[in-house]
Protein backbone atom coordinates (compact mmCIF):
# COMPACT_ATOMS: atom_id res chain seq x y z
CA UNK A 1 0.00 0.00 0.00
CA UNK A 2 2.71 2.64 0.68
CA UNK A 3 4.28 1.79 -2.16
CA UNK A 4 1.92 2.39 -4.49
CA UNK A 5 0.89 5.78 -2.87
CA UNK A 6 4.32 6.77 -3.53
CA UNK A 7 3.82 5.92 -7.32
CA UNK A 8 0.76 7.46 -7.37
CA UNK A 9 1.69 10.51 -5.63
CA UNK A 10 5.15 10.71 -7.79
CA UNK A 11 2.56 10.66 -10.84
CA UNK A 12 0.71 13.19 -9.09
CA UNK A 13 3.79 15.73 -8.91
CA UNK A 14 5.08 14.73 -12.41
CA UNK A 15 1.71 15.16 -13.78
CA UNK A 16 1.57 18.50 -12.12
CA UNK A 17 4.88 19.98 -13.24
CA UNK A 18 4.46 18.66 -16.65
CA UNK A 19 1.40 20.56 -17.25
CA UNK A 20 2.52 23.96 -15.21
CA UNK A 21 5.66 23.84 -17.65
CA UNK A 22 4.02 23.52 -20.62
CA UNK A 23 5.63 20.26 -20.75
CA UNK A 24 5.22 17.03 -23.29
CA UNK A 25 2.98 14.64 -21.68
CA UNK A 26 4.61 11.69 -24.32
CA UNK A 27 7.52 11.64 -21.73
CA UNK A 28 5.63 10.88 -18.97
CA UNK A 29 3.97 8.11 -20.89
CA UNK A 30 6.69 6.81 -22.25
CA UNK A 31 8.78 6.69 -18.75
CA UNK A 32 5.68 5.48 -16.99
CA UNK A 33 4.82 2.53 -19.45
CA UNK A 34 8.27 1.21 -18.70
CA UNK A 35 8.03 1.33 -14.88
CA UNK A 36 4.36 -0.91 -15.66
CA UNK A 37 6.76 -3.16 -18.22
CA UNK A 38 9.20 -3.77 -15.17
CA UNK A 39 6.38 -3.90 -12.88
CA UNK A 40 8.72 -2.44 -10.29
CA UNK A 41 7.49 0.57 -8.16
CA UNK A 42 11.01 2.09 -7.92
CA UNK A 43 11.18 1.71 -11.57
CA UNK A 44 8.03 3.33 -12.02
CA UNK A 45 9.04 6.62 -9.79
CA UNK A 46 12.23 7.03 -10.82
CA UNK A 47 11.34 7.12 -14.46
CA UNK A 48 8.78 9.67 -13.53
CA UNK A 49 11.80 11.53 -12.24
CA UNK A 50 13.67 11.01 -15.28
CA UNK A 51 11.13 12.19 -17.44
CA UNK A 52 10.59 15.99 -15.36
CA UNK A 53 14.39 16.34 -16.43
CA UNK A 54 13.96 14.72 -20.46
CA UNK A 55 10.91 16.86 -20.33
CA UNK A 56 13.33 19.96 -19.33
CA UNK A 57 15.89 19.54 -21.44
CA UNK A 58 13.84 18.80 -24.43
CA UNK A 59 11.85 22.16 -24.12
CA UNK A 60 15.50 24.12 -23.92
CA UNK A 61 16.17 22.70 -27.05
CA UNK A 62 13.47 23.66 -28.30
CA UNK A 63 13.98 27.15 -27.03
CA UNK A 64 17.06 27.38 -28.27
CA UNK A 65 15.83 26.59 -32.01
CA UNK A 66 13.52 29.25 -31.50
CA UNK A 67 16.08 31.94 -30.25
CA UNK A 68 18.17 30.97 -33.03
CA UNK A 69 15.27 31.75 -35.52
CA UNK A 70 14.95 35.32 -33.70
CA UNK A 71 17.89 35.70 -33.89
CA UNK A 72 18.49 34.88 -37.81
CA UNK A 73 15.18 37.45 -38.56
CA UNK A 74 16.62 39.89 -36.53
CA UNK A 75 19.37 39.84 -38.53
CA UNK A 76 17.23 39.97 -41.70
CA UNK A 77 15.39 43.28 -40.18
CA UNK A 78 18.66 44.52 -40.01
CA UNK A 79 19.84 43.89 -43.14
CA UNK A 80 17.08 45.05 -45.11
CA UNK A 81 16.64 48.20 -42.87
CA UNK A 82 20.23 49.23 -43.39
CA UNK A 83 19.42 48.85 -47.27
CA UNK A 84 16.23 51.02 -47.62
CA UNK A 85 17.44 53.24 -44.74
CA UNK A 86 20.39 54.38 -47.32
CA UNK A 87 17.78 54.56 -50.12
CA UNK A 88 14.69 56.71 -48.07
CA UNK A 89 17.00 58.51 -45.88
CA UNK A 90 14.40 58.23 -42.53
CA UNK A 91 14.06 55.27 -40.02
CA UNK A 92 10.39 55.75 -40.27
CA UNK A 93 10.21 55.93 -44.21
CA UNK A 94 12.38 52.81 -44.31
CA UNK A 95 10.22 50.89 -41.54
CA UNK A 96 7.13 51.70 -43.51
CA UNK A 97 8.79 50.43 -47.01
CA UNK A 98 9.26 47.09 -45.01
CA UNK A 99 5.49 47.03 -44.28
CA UNK A 100 5.79 48.53 -40.58
CA UNK A 101 3.49 51.32 -39.11
CA UNK A 102 2.60 52.96 -35.83
CA UNK A 103 -0.69 53.71 -35.48
CA UNK A 104 0.50 56.45 -32.71
CA UNK A 105 2.39 58.64 -35.42
CA UNK A 106 4.33 61.88 -34.53
CA UNK A 107 7.74 62.13 -34.88
CA UNK A 108 9.02 59.15 -33.38
CA UNK A 109 7.20 56.90 -34.57
CA UNK A 110 9.99 55.06 -36.05
CA UNK A 111 11.87 54.75 -33.25
CA UNK A 112 8.65 53.43 -31.71
CA UNK A 113 8.07 50.43 -34.19
CA UNK A 114 11.98 50.08 -34.26
CA UNK A 115 11.57 49.42 -30.32
CA UNK A 116 8.47 47.28 -30.91
CA UNK A 117 10.28 45.01 -33.29
CA UNK A 118 13.30 44.84 -30.93
CA UNK A 119 11.27 43.90 -28.19
CA UNK A 120 9.62 41.15 -29.98
CA UNK A 121 12.27 39.66 -30.94
CA UNK A 122 14.78 40.23 -28.05
CA UNK A 123 18.60 40.14 -29.70
CA UNK A 124 20.62 42.16 -27.95
CA UNK A 125 22.21 43.98 -31.96
CA UNK A 126 18.71 44.96 -32.69
CA UNK A 127 17.99 45.98 -28.89
CA UNK A 128 21.26 48.03 -28.94
CA UNK A 129 19.97 49.90 -32.39
CA UNK A 130 16.56 50.30 -31.20
CA UNK A 131 17.84 52.64 -28.05
CA UNK A 132 20.47 54.55 -29.80
CA UNK A 133 17.87 55.17 -32.41
CA UNK A 134 15.91 57.23 -29.74
CA UNK A 135 19.25 59.20 -29.37
CA UNK A 136 19.67 60.12 -33.25
CA UNK A 137 15.89 61.27 -32.93
CA UNK A 138 16.83 63.68 -30.10
CA UNK A 139 20.24 65.04 -30.82
CA UNK A 140 21.03 64.18 -34.84
CA UNK A 141 23.31 61.69 -36.36
CA UNK A 142 23.33 58.57 -38.76
CA UNK A 143 22.07 55.48 -37.57
CA UNK A 144 23.47 53.63 -40.75
CA UNK A 145 27.08 53.46 -39.26
CA UNK A 146 25.29 50.99 -36.24
CA UNK A 147 23.40 49.04 -38.48
CA UNK A 148 26.20 47.57 -40.26
CA UNK A 149 28.01 47.35 -36.57
CA UNK A 150 24.99 45.67 -35.26
CA UNK A 151 24.93 43.35 -38.63
CA UNK A 152 28.49 42.25 -38.24
CA UNK A 153 28.15 41.51 -34.46
CA UNK A 154 25.14 39.35 -35.42
CA UNK A 155 27.26 37.13 -38.31
CA UNK A 156 30.21 36.87 -35.62
CA UNK A 157 28.26 35.65 -33.03
CA UNK A 158 26.18 33.13 -35.13
CA UNK A 159 30.26 32.12 -36.63
CA UNK A 160 31.22 31.75 -33.18
CA UNK A 161 28.58 29.82 -32.15
CA UNK A 162 28.28 27.15 -35.19
CA UNK A 163 32.20 27.06 -34.57
CA UNK A 164 32.02 25.20 -31.06
CA UNK A 165 28.65 23.49 -31.85
CA UNK A 166 30.43 20.08 -32.71
CA UNK A 167 32.04 20.32 -29.81
CA UNK A 168 29.28 21.31 -27.60
CA UNK A 169 26.76 18.68 -29.06
CA UNK A 170 29.56 16.12 -28.17
CA UNK A 171 30.01 17.11 -24.34
CA UNK A 172 25.73 17.60 -24.16
CA UNK A 173 25.61 13.94 -25.48
CA UNK A 174 28.03 12.66 -23.24
CA UNK A 175 26.14 13.80 -20.46
CA UNK A 176 23.12 12.30 -21.40
CA UNK A 177 24.68 9.05 -22.03
CA UNK A 178 26.12 9.36 -18.63
CA UNK A 179 22.80 10.48 -16.98
CA UNK A 180 21.26 7.97 -18.10
CA UNK A 181 24.32 5.16 -18.02
CA UNK A 182 22.59 3.57 -14.62
CA UNK A 183 18.99 3.11 -16.03
CA UNK A 184 20.98 0.99 -18.70
CA UNK A 185 23.05 -0.84 -16.02
CA UNK A 186 19.28 -1.66 -14.25
CA UNK A 187 18.56 -3.48 -17.43
CA UNK A 188 21.50 -5.28 -17.90
CA UNK A 189 20.98 -6.43 -14.49
CA UNK A 190 17.34 -7.72 -14.96
CA UNK A 191 18.29 -9.12 -17.94
CA UNK A 192 21.60 -10.94 -16.88
CA UNK A 193 21.10 -11.18 -13.20
CA UNK A 194 17.66 -11.84 -12.58
CA UNK A 195 17.71 -12.84 -8.97
CA UNK A 196 19.34 -9.70 -8.04
CA UNK A 197 17.19 -7.61 -10.24
CA UNK A 198 14.39 -9.02 -7.99
CA UNK A 199 16.09 -8.27 -4.29
CA UNK A 200 16.66 -4.34 -5.43
CA UNK A 201 13.31 -3.94 -7.22
CA UNK A 202 10.80 -5.37 -4.40
CA UNK A 203 12.96 -4.09 -1.10
CA UNK A 204 12.15 -1.02 -0.02
CA UNK A 205 16.16 -0.03 -0.25
CA UNK A 206 16.51 -1.31 -3.56
CA UNK A 207 13.11 0.81 -4.52
CA UNK A 208 14.21 4.08 -2.73
CA UNK A 209 17.69 3.55 -5.02
CA UNK A 210 16.13 3.00 -8.22
CA UNK A 211 13.89 6.33 -7.33
CA UNK A 212 17.26 7.81 -6.21
CA UNK A 213 19.01 7.00 -9.33
CA UNK A 214 15.86 9.03 -11.52
CA UNK A 215 16.21 11.88 -9.25
CA UNK A 216 19.94 11.79 -9.31
CA UNK A 217 18.81 11.78 -13.60
CA UNK A 218 16.64 14.35 -13.31
CA UNK A 219 19.08 16.87 -11.88
CA UNK A 220 21.83 16.01 -14.27
CA UNK A 221 19.23 17.04 -17.16
CA UNK A 222 17.35 19.97 -15.28
CA UNK A 223 21.06 21.62 -14.74
CA UNK A 224 22.15 20.87 -18.55
CA UNK A 225 18.83 22.53 -19.76
CA UNK A 226 18.93 25.38 -17.17
CA UNK A 227 22.77 25.82 -18.66
CA UNK A 228 20.95 25.77 -22.67
CA UNK A 229 18.41 28.06 -21.75
CA UNK A 230 21.15 30.47 -20.78
CA UNK A 231 23.32 30.13 -23.34
CA UNK A 232 20.19 30.16 -25.97
CA UNK A 233 19.22 33.80 -24.13
CA UNK A 234 22.98 35.49 -25.41
CA UNK A 235 21.38 36.42 -28.99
Amino acid sequence: MTAAIVVWAAAAGSAAWVWLTGGMWWTLAAFWAWGLILQAPGVMVGGLFTAVGWNELLKARRFAVSRDRDEQAALLFLVRLDQLLRVRGTLAGALQDMGYRSPLGGSAAGEKVLAQVADGYQVSALSLVSRVARVVQRHGGSLSPLLAWAIDAVHGAQSRRHGRQLEEAAQRSTVVVLAFAPWAIVGIFRMVVPTFYQVLSTSSLGAGTLAGIGAATAIVLIILARHENREAMLR
